[in-house]
């Protein structure tokens, strides 16, 4: 068994780098995880019976624009997240290193469940403060954050 690098952000919603091995999040009790490293999408995974993947593969660089296509297909993936924490399932947003994709995700999310989106993102980077660096500081990332309602 493997330690799994995560922290949570709030109740119920967790965030980390990529699990090795990809059953680790579900040992440790999450319902739902969510790939979001582009690079590193599983292939042929099936998660435990009653338990859910979601693959978002996502490019984190940081001049990137979010396109018309990104913005509604995130609308879409936080509202799905936050159903899943309001039904009281435990959600794990992953990607390479725990800090910029997962992080968008974890924002939006909250911001989904009603925080204030500059909290939210306060929220995130001082939750998750990966010994990789510091987390999301993707500034295209955090703007994106900063116009949601």
């Amino acid at each position: 068994m493997s330690a799994l690098d995560f922290d949570w952000i709030i109740p119920g919603l967790g965030q980390g780098s990529y699990p090795e091995p990809l059953i680790a999040p579900y040992e440790a009790g999450f319902d739902v995880v969510v790939f979001a490293a582009e690079e590193l999408q599983p292939k042929r995974f099936r998660p435990p019976r009653g338990k859910t993947v979601i693959l978002v593969p996502m490019d984190d660089t940081e001049y990137s624009p979010i396109t018309y296509d990104d913005d509604r297909k995130l609308r879409e993936i936080s509202r799905g997240l936050a159903r899943h924490i309001r039904a009281g399932r435990k959600v794990l947003t992953t990607c390479a290193q725990g800090r910029n994709r997962s992080g968008l995700l974890s924002a939006l999310t909250m911001v989904r469940l009603g925080h204030d989106p500059k909290k939210a993102i306060q929220t995130v980077k001082r939750k998750r403060n990966a010994p990789s660096g510091e987390a999301l500081t993707n500034m295209m990332f955090e703007r994106y954050i900063l116009m949601q309602r």
